[in-house]
């Protein structure tokens, strides 16, 4: 919509007591008044301030004299949040970061809990990556908690988001983004088991969780729920201390290892010799000094050993692979060291759709990449796999590589008589010569720098968009 020159995008609209828009790059959050009070007594409530310190929740500002609260004037109470550099969604998470965003959820609940709050819904939705860090990002997902209820209200949908597909994880070895862009609201039980053999249901993780409470719903369906919070307050807080308790036991019964071909790629001396891999790391680390990238996307990142070196050099990492066990292993390493690197699990070839109503609730991960541009676009080892198991031509690469890029493109041009390359194509080879690479790339990027590894057949580019 818009107003007095002002474009808003309206975000949410499932929550009847307020949206957040996005005005001209910034991001409002309108409540309406029938609730404005409250949530200004909730968002300053002791324990909301000390999460937002602690980055387990958004920040805010209260907006009373801009224009874009004068539009907004109705709605009540108007805030402004900070933007996330680059948002993510469940379907690009890897098991690891959708059970860090489990934990933060029953954190929070545990820790409101004592200013007589509670949490109103439990969706992943409600949460983004800022780097590593899991953050809240709905004010609106707070609410008074009758003291009496021994109930938490939205368990439901705490299992069908974050447990369940952690257990059919852990049990199938389905993946969690995998689930989530069929089930984008989540996986009831009864859907879960449908992923699960005979046996594995019996599993006590999943007979406990999926199996058992399936066969009691299906069986108790036509009778009516008792909604009595007439409970003693320190009976009912000691009932909702012991669910979260289980919740927490049942998430952590759902760590599983998780390892792949590729996590061990970057290690594998079929790719390197010792001295090569130190020779591409050093020109790598030296281009990175010189032409000081702000935000770098990785792109086939592996286990981010490249994320990791442009972050030391200063640089904030979007870092993506297809392979969520190597997103894994770079999640938690960027997570327990606090490095400014968010990895998602995301196809270069089969990237993230648009999704949800009227494909706006989900943007694309390209459409994200040109809202929120990186300056340096990093692809190494990854030409030939697109060129050869993807079929993708060079000059589709090329293009690509100019839409995500703002600046310079380094890359890394595996030739065909490489040794993993001629293994990996099997026969099918795709013919380019490092020449034939070089004229069809002049169009769009001019030559900064050019290194062939020494004993390989690999050559390394640092390239600059043309304007």
């Amino acid at each position: 919509m818009r107003n007095q020159g002002l474009n808003a995008e309206k975000i949410t609209l499932r929550d009847p007591d307020g949206s957040l828009y996005q005005v001209d790059g910034r991001f409002i959050r309108a409540i309406h008044n029938h609730r404005a009070e409250e949530y200004r007594s909730i968002l300053h409530s002791p324990t909301v301030t000390q999460l937002i310190d602690a980055k387990h929740c958004i920040s805010f500002r209260e907006l009373s004299d801009s224009s874009v609260a004068k539009i907004m004037s109705t709605q009540g109470y108007i805030l402004e949040h900070p933007a996330v550099p680059f948002p993510s969604y469940p379907h690009e998470w890897s098991p690891a970061m959708l059970r860090a965003t489990a934990t933060l959820t029953l954190d929070i609940a545990d820790a409101i809990a004592k200013d007589g709050l509670g949490l109103k819904d439990a969706s992943p939705l409600n949460i983004l990556f800022e780097n590593a860090q899991p953050i809240l990002v709905d004010a609106l997902s707070f609410e008074r908690r009758d003291e009496r209820n021994p109930l938490w209200s939205p368990y439901s949908q705490f299992m069908e988001n974050f447990v369940n597909p952690l257990i059919i994880h852990k049990l199938a070895g389905i993946a969690p983004h995998e689930l989530f862009l069929t089930h984008p609201l989540g996986l009831k039980s009864s859907e879960a088991l449908h992923y699960l053999g005979g046996l594995k249901r019996f599993h006590p993780l999943a007979f406990m969780n999926l199996t058992l409470p399936d066969f009691l719903g299906r069986r108790l369906a036509d009778r009516p729920i008792s909604s009595s919070t007439n409970v003693d307050p320190r009976q009912a807080r000691f009932i909702l201390r012991s669910l979260m308790r289980q919740l927490r036991r049942s998430l952590e019964r759902t760590i599983t290892t998780t390892s792949s071909h590729w996590t061990g790629y970057a290690s594998n001396p079929e790719s390197y010799e010792p001295s090569q891999a130190e020779d591409k790391r050093r020109w790598v680390e030296s281009v990175f000094a010189r032409i000081q990238p702000k935000r770098v996307l990785d792109v086939g990142c592996n286990t981010g050993d490249y994320s990791i070196l442009a972050e030391k050099l200063g640089a904030n990492v979007t870092s993506v692979d297809s392979d969520p066990a190597v997103i894994d292993r770079l999640w938690q390493r960027a997570q327990h060291e606090r490095l400014r690197i968010l990895p998602l699990v995301v196809s270069i070839t089969q990237p993230s759709p648009a999704m949800g109503w009227r494909n706006r609730q989900a943007r694309s991960f390209v459409s994200r990449c040109q809202s929120s541009p990186h300056d340096t676009v990093a692809m190494f080892a990854l030409l030939h796999h697109l060129m050869v198991r993807e079929l993708i031509p060079i000059e589709e690469i090329i293009a690509l590589a100019g839409d995500l890029t703002t600046r310079h493109w380094i890359v890394e041009l595996v030739l065909p008589n490489d040794r993993l390359y001629t293994k990996m194509a099997r026969g099918r080879t795709i013919p380019l010569t490092a020449e034939e690479f070089e004229s069809k790339f002049r169009d769009q990027f001019s030559l900064v720098e050019k290194h062939p590894i020494t004993g390989t057949h690999r050559i390394l580019y640092c390239l600059e968009k043309r304007s």
